[in-house]
């Protein structure tokens, strides 16, 4: 295999241009094709079967590729996987030896009295925030940078890299609230 993935396409396809030609030249030692309708036919198969060829090593290259993408999608989920059973070892080594040998069902009754049971509520905006979707939408605009900013903040200060996500679009807002919010945006 050659290092750039073009140059094995052309390869693969030029291997097996090859091969089709040798059978074609086959076929005329053999008395196929000596005449003309077969000798069309055999150039035509010819012909053909170069775009064909093209099209099917693309298509493999480019479920290769995929598959080379999931490969490094799995190793990294490996890899964060054992990074957070080191973390959660340490934590709980550390709770213990603090003399805290209940702070994992601490932390969890914490959490349970902080937030309502998943799907028991639906957040919403203030009532007063906005009279239409279209007024939301600007309120979301004019916020737009404060709000990111305070959340970088956050995610810097704990450590983690923050990635700003735009606006959602119209389209977008409007499936979420009929799919998610039974079509009341406020």
């Amino acid at each position: 295999p050659f290092h750039v993935l073009s140059t094995n396409r052309l390869a693969a396809v030029a291997s097996k241009q090859l091969l089709i030609t040798y059978i074609a030249g086959t076929l005329l030692q053999l008395g196929y094709g000596a005449n003309t309708a077969g000798g069309v036919i055999i150039m035509v198969i010819t012909i053909v079967s170069l775009p064909l060829e093209l099209v099917s090593s693309k298509a493999d290259r480019e479920l290769k590729v995929q598959g080379m993408l999931y490969n490094v999608i799995k190793e990294h989920e490996q890899g964060d996987q054992a990074k957070y059973l080191i973390a959660w070892a340490g934590y709980q080594k550390h709770a213990e030896g603090s003399g805290v040998p209940d702070a994992e069902e601490r932390m969890y009754a914490a959490l349970a009295a902080l937030e309502p049971p998943l799907g028991t509520t639906v957040d919403r905006q203030p009532a007063n925030l906005a009279k239409s979707l279209a007024e939301l939408v600007a309120v979301a605009v004019e916020h737009n940078d404060a709000i990111h900013a305070i959340l970088k903040d956050v995610v810097e200060q704990a450590g983690g890299v923050y990635q700003e996500a735009p606006l959602k679009s119209i389209d977008r807002i409007k499936e979420k609230v009929n799919n998610d919010y039974k079509g009341k945006f406020m």
